[in-house]
């Protein structure tokens, strides 16, 4: 008896590990990976060269950008920007000039980073924004005000959604803090 209860468990044993080990035979492999870090560039270079004229930007923005500093993720920051003026009402081959705000938030229950708010120039090539900004700010990190320069390229998604990076340098406005390294944004957003 004891003998056929150990056959017993040993048939059922294998009636269950033997389909397992047939299905783990006949999974798909993973998509191959750039086989260079110059491939993945590439691809990043292209899709912000293609350009398509059936979609422009226009004159109010709402973006999100996770920020990164000396490679570390510094912040969170939500912003909007409005053009007051255009060259080109269809904003297809426009140089606007606007005004834009922001907050950075660390993600940790609800810090402020700092708060800033300033103008932007931006030169708009139907589905591509190069985008320069000068922005006035104040860290609740460090008590102080600073001013940051930068720069943007987006490229339009869909006809309301918009994908880009940003760097911008920070200048403290008093001599007792500051860091040379640039901020590095990585944006998604939608147009209104």
């Amino acid at each position: 008896m004891k003998n056929s209860i150990i056959t017993l468990i040993v048939a059922l044993g294998a009636i269950c590990i033997l389909p397992a080990a047939k299905a783990q035979t006949q999974t798909n492999a993973a998509p191959p990976l750039p086989s260079t870090p110059q491939a993945f560039y590439t691809s990043v270079l292209d899709y912000f060269s293609s350009n398509d004229p059936t979609m422009q930007f226009t004159k109010f923005k709402l973006w999100t950008e996770a920020d990164y500093q000396n490679n570390v993720n510094i912040a969170s920051k939500i912003a909007v920007s409005f053009d007051v003026y255009s060259t080109d009402a269809t904003y297809t081959n426009a140089i606007t000039f606007g005004v834009e705000g922001g907050m950075r938030n660390a993600g940790i229950a609800g810090t402020i980073v700092d708060g800033t708010g300033g103008i932007q120039l931006a030169y708009n090539i139907n589905s591509i924004r190069l985008e320069g900004y000068i922005d006035g700010g104040y860290s609740a990190i460090s008590s102080e005000g600073f001013a940051e320069l930068g720069m943007r390229v987006d490229k339009k998604l869909t006809p309301n959604t918009f994908a880009g990076l940003s760097m911008g340098f920070q200048i403290p406005t008093t001599p007792k803090g500051g860091t040379a390294y640039p901020i590095i944004g990585v944006i998604v957003g939608a147009t209104f």
